[in-house]
């Protein structure tokens, strides 16, 4: 009995992991030994090499994701994509959150994001008060895509909502006018402007759709 239970750890001991699983089927319940001191103190060391192991193992493999997330912030940092930036360096935080390097490069990502939105803000607010609504709806829709919580973009466009739904129907009614007209491009164009306004527009996207298919086949055509 004494081989049958020592056999897989001694193996386990000695890195054969393989050869340890092996043998487990034939490994006596360490009840059935309850005064088998060296079975004890072999059970003991196993389990504490086999703990070191997976422990050695699961490091290993956050280090692999910490270089892989690392990675991606550094070029959406670059790029200024500073939202996908935060989600990498916060990613790397839930798994080392004691990386001081990290944390500085969370910081400075936040402030360029702090300072994008702010600019993101004055240009939309120029854009609406000279008349180019569809851009300052852009500028203001980005902002919550970066953003969600900032206040001022959600209140203006909840303030203006009047507004919005009377802009979206007068695209919507160019669009209609330009497919009358067969002219595909300046139809598709108001659609998608009505889509910037008003996303749950469920008419634009379909004409929008409508307009994409029959461009497809009419270039099939030629």
């Amino acid at each position: 009995p004494d081989h049958f239970l020592l056999e897989p750890l001694k193996l386990a001991l000695l890195g054969h992991r393989d050869r340890a699983v092996h043998h487990e089927a034939e490994v006596i319940p360490l009840e059935l030994l309850p005064e088998d001191t060296n079975a004890q103190n072999m059970i003991a060391a196993a389990n504490q090499k086999l703990s070191a192991e997976k422990l050695s193992a699961d490091s290993s493999k956050n280090h692999q994701l910490i270089d892989q997330y690392f990675q991606q912030g550094l070029q959406n940092l670059r790029a200024g994509h500073y939202d996908e930036a935060m989600n990498a360096w916060k990613k790397i935080l839930s798994l080392e959150p004691g990386n001081s390097r990290v944390t500085q490069y969370l910081r400075l990502t936040q402030t360029k994001l702090n300072d994008l939105v702010e600019e993101l803000l004055r240009l939309a607010e120029q854009n609406w008060e000279s008349g180019q609504s569809v851009e300052a709806v852009k500028k203001w829709r980005q902002i919550l895509d970066l953003a969600p919580a900032q206040p001022t973009a959600r209140a203006w466009l909840e303030s203006n909502k009047a507004k919005l739904a009377d802009l979206a129907d007068q695209f919507y009614r160019q669009g209609v006018q330009f497919y009358i007209q067969n002219d595909l491009d300046e139809a598709l164009t108001a659609w998608q402007n009505v889509l910037i306004v008003d996303p749950a527009n469920k008419k634009a996207l379909d004409h929008v759709e409508q307009v994409k298919r029959k461009r497809k086949e009419l270039n099939a055509l030629k």
